[in-house]
């Protein structure tokens, strides 16, 4: 048994509505959906292929459950620079997007979801409920739930758009007979050497089989989304030692991730979740691993709020201050400040700086990548960072302070900073009268969520 789309819409009404079938969108509707709602998932079936490659530290799939979907899991990662190789004992997992869909999918069936086939169009708020007008007619739901992507359909995000790029060209390979790299027990999470291009890339590789193998060439952070067809060209150029076989994939993969969209109006009635709702880390592109963490939460906010009685506009409230909470808003901060940092160095810096950031104690680095730690982990990673980076890193760093302070600002002080990313709130629907909300796309569209 599985969630299957279903074209005929009668009156329908869901205590949630997920907009979206994407990664993020299922992660959302399953979460809710355990935690007791009636879930109804409105998206059209033709946008349920996740043709990208995602990617996750192991242990972070385990409260979802998706462990099991797992297509290849590799007991540890390397980071590698000229000179250096740093281990990163954490198993490293490449999901299964057909697996992970069937198993959120019987879940979903298994507690009464529906999905619905249709395009969402506009969103109207009421005292007591959001009216979506679809393509296939009207769905109702005590709250709605944005899981559209970069580009989110109904959630809005005032403020300037994204300055930051992760660019990706990948392939998978058939590897010949006796192949020795990449390594089966190894992830090559970053690969450094020879990264003396502009701008700089870094080769990615895991086993994906035990005769293939995924190779991605990565721009951590630019300033441009452009520039498939060069990393095209420094891939084929380190797959050269393959022969034939690097001019024969099996797939290719093309990746253009936002990595610094504008906050959400955290006041507006429809909550965002994934990347809506801006959950890509600034400085390293993933989110599913945030979206497995915060899907419970926003689980458990909904189905309380939901339970007391809240209307759809303090509902939506709740919520998202559940899903950004001021420590979340901090953390990001200081992940854009650190974006801000990364992209002024070039190949060989961003090598050594990887190298040292990995070689300092676990938990310290884990606090920062998995978006855990308060004030006193962020206070202890900048005094990482003085300590690790050389004179002409230091230099970049105090550029980025004097050129960019407010993320550093609003990561040590709070989200109350003036002027970060301004959120003009629209007027609230009086009693018994609506709010329309038609679907506003705006920005470059990610063509990937891969390692998101």
């Amino acid at each position: 048994m599985t969630l299957r789309p279903s074209r005929s819409v009668p009156p329908m009404s869901f205590d949630v509505a997920v907009v979206g079938c994407g990664p993020a969108g299922w992660i959302a509707a399953d979460a809710l959906a355990r935690a007791g709602l009636a879930v109804g998932l409105v998206a059209p079936a033709g946008h349920a292929s996740w043709s990208h490659r995602l990617a996750a530290w192991v242990d972070e799939l385990a409260p979802a459950g998706l462990r099991p979907c797992l297509a290849a899991e590799l007991p540890a990662a390397a980071v590698r620079a000229p000179g250096v190789m740093r281990l990163v004992e954490r198993p490293y997992g490449l999901l299964d997007g057909g697996a992970m869909r069937a198993r959120l999918g019987a879940r979903l069936a298994a507690a009464g979801a529906r999905w619905i086939d249709a395009r969402v169009r506009t969103a109207r708020v009421t005292a007591t409920e959001v009216r979506l007008e679809t393509s296939r007619g009207t769905v109702r739901g005590r709250l709605v739930v944005d899981a559209t992507g970069h580009r989110p359909v109904l959630v809005r995000r005032p403020g300037p758009g994204p300055t930051l790029f992760q660019v990706g060209y990948g392939m998978e390979l058939e590897l010949p007979p006796g192949a020795e790299a990449p390594s089966p027990e190894l992830a090559e999470l970053m690969d450094w050497r020879g990264a003396e291009a502009v701008p700089p890339s870094f080769l990615y590789a895991l086993r994906t089989a035990p005769d293939r193998a995924f190779f991605e060439e990565t721009v951590l952070l630019g300033r441009s989304p452009r520039g498939l067809e060069a990393l095209r060209a420094r891939l084929q150029a380190r797959l050269a030692p393959f022969g034939p076989r690097a001019k024969r994939p099996l797939a290719i993969e093309r990746c253009v991730l936002p990595l610094d969209p504008p906050m959400p109006d955290l006041d507006q009635p429809i909550v965002g979740f994934g990347a809506a709702a801006s959950f890509v880390h600034p400085s390293t592109g993933y989110q599913v691993g945030h979206a497995v963490r915060k899907a419970p939460q926003l689980a458990e906010t909904v189905a309380t709020g939901l339970a007391a009685g809240l209307p759809p506009e303090v509902l939506a409230r709740e919520a998202w201050r559940a899903l950004w909470s001021p420590r979340d808003r901090r953390r990001r901060a200081f992940g854009r400040f650190g974006a801000a940092l990364l992209a002024r160095m070039d190949g060989a810096a961003l090598g050594r700086f990887f190298a040292d950031f990995f070689a300092r104690p676990e938990r310290a680095w884990r606090l920062v990548v998995d978006r855990r730690g308060g004030r006193r982990a962020l206070f202890g990673a900048m005094l990482g960072l003085l300590v690790d980076l050389d004179a002409r890193e230091r230099r970049a760093l105090w550029r980025a302070i004097r050129d960019e302070p407010a993320p550093l600002l609003e990561a040590f002080l709070g989200p109350w900073v003036p002027r970060l990313e301004p959120a003009p709130r629209a007027a609230p629907a009086a009693e018994g009268s609506s709010a329309s909300l038609p679907a506003p796309p705006t920005g470059p569209r990610a063509t990937s969520e891969a390692r998101a």
